[in-house]
């Protein structure tokens, strides 16, 4: 009877052992499908929040072309069907014009500031673009 116990206590701690290893595993593989999930998300969000401050910095520019002496005194917000962006600044320099935008979605926002050549008014060329 005593080697019954001693093989039963054997085979319950076995059980015991493998069931917490394959919990470890399963919460691990939980928390890794989570991280992966959110990251896909805010990467979602960060290319939205670009297009959005892009879209900003277009609308600036399509005024700039129809005004040349285009000005904003205080940030002008752009709502767009699926969220909002700002045009924080644009400051005159000679021929050139640099504009200034932002944008937020959820979590992730994007700066963007570029530069629109206007010499010749009738062909603006942008000539710096990039996000800070």
């Amino acid at each position: 009877m005593y080697t019954n116990m001693k093989k039963g206590f054997t085979a319950l701690i076995v059980v015991i052992i493998v069931s917490a290893v394959l919990l470890t595993i399963s919460v691990g593989s939980v928390l890794t499908l989570f991280t992966l999930r959110m990251e896909r998300i805010d990467a979602r969000n960060k290319a939205q929040s670009s297009s959005f401050a892009e879209t900003c910095i277009e609308y600036g520019f399509l005024h700039i072309i129809q005004d040349s002496h285009y000005s904003i005194f205080s940030p002008e917000i752009i709502y767009l069907p699926n969220g909002s962006c700002s045009i924080i600044s644009i400051t005159e320099n000679g021929n050139t014009r640099i504009v200034t935008a932002t944008a937020v979605v959820s979590r992730s926002f994007t700066t963007i500031s570029a530069t629109l050549d206007i010499s010749d008014i009738n062909n603006p060329t942008v000539t710096n673009f990039q996000e800070i």
